[in-house]
Parts: structure tokens; C-alpha cells; sequence
């Protein structure tokens, strides 16, 4: 993005607003520890204890995060993929937390990284987009929140151990952290461990399955280590691959580098254009 490649310029100071007044503490837990070294905190206020949005079953009544694990298999469409299977659960979600929970559609956004599944949910989900549900890509959603976020991460496979754009831990960043009172994530996660990056993912699945909070598709409890031995995956050597890669991932997340005179032109273009938008707009611009 622009802002990371300013921040990539030699002599270009830049801070880090350490306190977080999105999200709760439970959400904001395990992307401050992995992606800012725990050095990201959350607001007082939002370190209390909040019960979980209603409606839904959560499978830890003090965490408000739940994976829903299933094992569809996606489908090919293109040059994209979708994922029916995955669209029933979401929207058997969607009715629980509208109907039992009472929140407004207006109160949730389903994100999902492809552009085919995002078109298959807007046309199962019109009635709720009428009554101001958002459905978006992960990556249009950026700079937003909501109060519930539910993201369907698609990909699924018994053959196939490419992710895709689920495997970039800068978009997984980037969609659980939409989320201000309650998340759930629908996918497959073994499937997820095995792809690119995997070692983000299992950072993560670990992280929610100690918390209590995997779940199948019909959200009776269960645990990751049951879902690898499923799919004979021996979680020791995942573990032992994932440790590895981490450090690849961090250096790809905050490597520094002298930015080309090429990349320099594209800067000064971009900031150029900027300003001119800034100068005719009459809103502020806030970099959160």
C-alpha cells in the first residue's frame, strides 16, 4: 500500500498508536501479540468483560469468537472460487442472530476474500442486504468496521493445498480485526494449515482452539487436533514447518528496503493525486 511503502523511506519517522478503541479485548488478543509483538493495547473500557452478542451459539460464553469448521469442498468458477456450502451456514447464522439475537442487519458485514463468493452471497442474502446487511470482499472493507463480523475464508479441499488470497496474513489482519463485538470465521481448517503461509493460520487455530472456540458445522465443540487426525496430518511436523516460516512472515510483513526510482515516481504520483482529492473534499481523512 502506499502507506507501507512511506513507511519504507529512509529518514521518514513513523510511530505506532498503540491503544486499539475498536474491538474488544478478546478479539484484539491475538493480532496484537502476533502481528505488533503484544505491543498493541486495548481501551480500558473495552478490556471489561463483555457477554457475546446474542443469538448465536458461541462456544465459549466469556469469548466472542467462534470457528465454524467444515469440510465442502469449494468450487472452481473461472478464474475464482465460491463455496455453496458455506453460504447455508452463514446465512442459518445470519437468522439466528437476527431473529434470536434481535440486531440489526445494518449491525453486521460478511467479508470473504473472493469476488465469486461475494456475488453468490448477495443473491442468497438480498433480503437481508435490503435491510442494510453488508457483503463485501476483504479487501474493500478495509478501513471499516462493524459490531458482528462474519468471514467466509472459502477454500476447501481434500487434494489442493493452495489458499490462495486467504493465505496473505496482512488480509487475515485485516478481517478479524473489522469486527467489534463478535466474530465468526467459516472454513475449513485443515485445509488452511496446509497452504502458503500456513504458519500464521495455525498461530491463529491454536489460538482459538485453547480458547474453546472450533466448532463443526452443526457447532457441537471440537478440537483442532481431532480435525488434523482426520486428514492424517501429523501436527508435530506442521508445528515444527510452522516455527520456520513464521520468521519468513515477519520479514515479509515489516522488511525494510530503499524504495527504486521507479517505486519512487508511483509514490510521489499517488500523494500528488491525494492531495488534489484532499484539497476538493470537504471531509477529513483519518489513516486508522
Amino acid at each position: 500500500s502506499m502507506m507501507e511503502r512511506l513507511s519504507h523511506i529512509p529518514g521518514v519517522k513513523h510511530v505506532l498508536l498503540k491503544t486499539q478503541y475498536r474491538m474488544v479485548e478478546a478479539i484484539a488478543q491475538w493480532p496484537s501479540e502476533f502481528f505488533y509483538n503484544s505491543k498493541l493495547q486495548t481501551d480500558r473500557w473495552l478490556c471489561r468483560e463483555h457477554e457475546p452478542p446474542g443469538g448465536f451459539y458461541w462456544p465459549s460464553k466469556k469469548v466472542p469468537m467462534a470457528f465454524v469448521h467444515h469440510e465442502a469442498n469449494h468450487q472452481k468458477i473461472g478464474t475464482s472460487v465460491q463455496n455453496e456450502h458455506e453460504v447455508m451456514l452463514i446465512e442459518r447464522a445470519l437468522k439466528y442472530l437476527l431473529y434470536y439475537g434481535e440486531h440489526l442487519a445494518s449491525d453486521i458485514a460478511v467479508l470473504t476474500p473472493y469476488s465469486n463468493q461475494r456475488i453468490l452471497l448477495r443473491n442468497r442474502l438480498k433480503k437481508f442486504i435490503g435491510d442494510g446487511l453488508c457483503v463485501e470482499t476483504i479487501d474493500k472493507a478495509q478501513g471499516t468496521e462493524r459490531p458482528l463480523i462474519v468471514l467466509s475464508l472459502v477454500r476447501s479441499s481434500t487434494t489442493s493445498r493452495s489458499i490462495g488470497f486467504v493465505s496473505d496474513p496482512r488480509r487475515l489482519n485485516v478481517a478479524i480485526t473489522r469486527a467489534k463485538f463478535g466474530l465468526i470465521v467459516v472454513g475449513n481448517a485443515a485445509t488452511l494449515i496446509q497452504g502458503e503461509h500456513h504458519g500464521c493460520w495455525l498461530s491463529y487455530l491454536r489460538h482459538l482452539d485453547s480458547l474453546g472456540c472450533i466448532v463443526d458445522s452443526e457447532l457441537y465443540r471440537v478440537y483442532l487436533s481431532d480435525i488434523l487426525e482426520n486428514y492424517d496430518i501429523d501436527e508435530s511436523k506442521i508445528v515444527k514447518s510452522a516455527e520456520a516460516k513464521l520468521k519468513m512472515e515477519f520479514s515479509y510483513l515489516r522488511r525494510g528496503r530503499v524504495l527504486s526510482e521507479a517505486d519512487r515516481k508511483i509514490l510521489v504520483r499517488e500523494l500528488v493525486s491525494l492531495a488534489v482529492k484532499l484539497l476538493h473534499s470537504k471531509e477529513y481523512l483519518f489513516w486508522l
